[in-house]
């Protein structure tokens, strides 16, 4: 692999913390420290806020270092305002068609809003400056200052937000582009004019559990109880949690047996109840790899995401997963690992289930063909070495 050595990246993020969980502020961290322990001179400038929902003054201002990271944090002037979901309803019910004035009152709503935070950007004098991801406020004004070291990681997926005028200007000032599939590829190449930017479809790394959690891992489920399903991340509607908990009741009315339906996750929204659907909440590291290593698939309804680390988790410990295909990256990973099944309605979700559920030789093939597609890919040696190299080929041509 390339040395890091000549190389100083800075990251800019809304928030930043071993708190924020997962999504595009988790995979940030993740390759930040991972940069940083190759030798690469990293650090980062955010805000003090921790929730995305108000973006309230959390963290303590200054400078702070995070396994190896040195990190900056500077409190916004402004978070989440009152009026932002009734200004999205008009803002974003039509996006492409919104006025400019309209999308810079909506992105300022949105927060978080720091002058401190873009003063240190403006100073800023890494080699690259690298903006994740690229819907708030630090992106949309960060990254104009430093245009010619830019690194735009968008995390894009086919939502409103992304057809507003106001994002045409920060994806085609961007000097390079990061995507983390072909799906969010050709989605950001199709919305804006950016086929002469640098650009690589690189993903994300996503590691197995430590060799310490593996030992202790059984692949049995006679101490847990009834079989089960797992649904991973966030609980939230946005990520089709609510979906799949109805289309788990309808299945277990036309199919009943003792299968339960298991949420392990942050819960923004409350699934519908049903006695056979647990809610766990957020769960230890070694608590998650062990929920996965005894499901029987793992389930991601999900309408949108840009990568989606859980279905790498799956097949890190050889299980099946079960996408929505609405996802174009999620359903482009199974399409090319053959690693799982699909639905798009209830109907599709029934017969998708029932085969894993009804074939053990089936779950098997589908997992192990999920695993050689990960280790093929996606594990953080590979990634990084595609990533350092994109890199200082970028840093040569400034």
């Amino acid at each position: 692999m390339n040395s890091g050595q000549d190389l100083s990246i800075t990251f800019v993020l809304p928030r930043y913390g071993k708190e924020v969980v997962g999504g595009a502020e988790g995979a940030a961290r993740s390759f930040a420290e991972k940069l940083a322990a190759l030798g690469v001179r990293i650090k980062v400038l955010t805000t003090t806020a921790l929730s995305i929902d108000t973006w309230e003054h959390h963290f303590e201002v200054g400078t702070t270092e995070i396994d190896g990271v040195v990190v900056h944090r500077f409190k916004p002037e402004l978070g989440r305002s009152r009026s932002f979901p009734e200004l999205s309803e008009k803002v974003l019910f039509m996006p492409s068609s919104t006025p400019m004035d309209l999308c810079t009152k909506w992105v300022k709503a949105q927060g978080p809003v720091s002058n401190d935070l873009l003063e240190a950007i403006a100073s800023d004098t890494s080699d690259l400056v690298v903006f994740y991801p690229y819907l708030y406020h630090p992106m949309i004004y960060g990254l104009p200052l430093v245009r010619e070291r830019s690194v735009l990681h968008p995390a894009a997926h086919p939502e409103p937000p992304l057809y507003l005028k106001i994002y045409r200007e920060l994806f085609e000032s961007a000097r390079a582009i990061v995507l983390q599939s072909d799906a969010e590829l050709e989605l950001v190449n199709k919305t804006f004019r950016v086929g002469a930017t640098r650009q690589i479809q690189l993903g994300l790394g996503v590691d197995g559990p430590t060799d310490k959690v593996r030992t202790s891992l059984k692949r049995t489920t006679s101490e847990l109880g009834p079989p089960y399903v797992l649904c991973l991340g966030r609980v939230d509607d946005h990520k089709g949690t609510t979906m799949l908990a109805d289309f788990f009741i309808q299945y277990k009315e036309r199919n009943p047996s003792s299968l339960k339906l298991l949420y392990a996750g942050p819960v923004v929204v409350d699934p519908p109840k049903h006695k056979d659907i647990e809610v766990l909440g957020v769960v230890s590291e070694e608590e998650k790899w062990g929920l996965i290593n005894s499901s029987q698939v793992v389930i991601s309804p999900s309408y949108f995401e840009a990568f989606s680390i859980v279905l790498f988790e799956a097949w890190a410990l050889k299980r099946p997963v079960i996408v929505n295909q609405t996802c174009g990256p999620t359903y482009e990973h199974v399409l090319r690992s053959g690693g799982g099944l699909w639905f798009n309605d209830y109907a599709t979700f029934e017969v998708s289930l029932d085969k894993v559920l009804l074939d053990e030789a089936l779950r098997n093939r589908l997992g192990k063909l999920g695993n050689d597609y990960h280790q093929k890919n996606f594990t953080w040696d590979k990634v990084l070495q595609r990533y350092l190299q994109f890199l200082l080929e970028l840093k040569a041509h400034l």
